[in-house]
């Protein structure tokens, strides 16, 4: 049975955070609101599963490597977290496009692009 499985924590050390996403089949993430989304970049360059819900930034940090559900839908949150764990074929497919996916996000590009941008507005800013 899942439920006799499944264990909801509280309070994790950042180390055991790291075991735990590395050793997990999936991450539920079902915010109401979020900033950006890191524990689903980390998923997913663990090679872990993510379904979360469609709140804020979350779609788009994702991407299409994520299976979705409206914010406070706990029965279709249930719903995908149990396909996700019951169809590997499935889960392999989100881990797949989720390793794809957190390629877009990289410290180096986004440094590279930020010096870009502050040299073009030093540029228009000395005209």
């Amino acid at each position: 049975d899942a439920a006799k499985r499944m264990h909801r924590l509280t309070d994790v050390p950042d180390a055991a955070k790291e075991w735990l996403v590395h050793h997990a089949h999936v991450l539920a993430y079902p915010s109401h609101n979020e900033g950006f989304g890191f524990p689903i970049l980390a998923a997913q360059r663990a090679g872990t599963a993510v379904v979360a819900s469609s709140a804020g930034s979350i779609p788009e940090v994702a991407g299409s490597a994520a299976l979705f559900s409206a914010p406070g839908d706990a029965h279709a949150l249930a719903a995908n977290l149990h396909w996700v764990l019951t169809s590997e074929r499935q889960r392999t497919k989100l881990v797949e496009l989720g390793r794809r996916n957190v390629e877009r996000f990289s410290w180096h590009d986004m440094a590279t692009s930020l010096d870009t941008l502050y040299r073009q507005l030093a540029e228009r800013g000395s005209s």
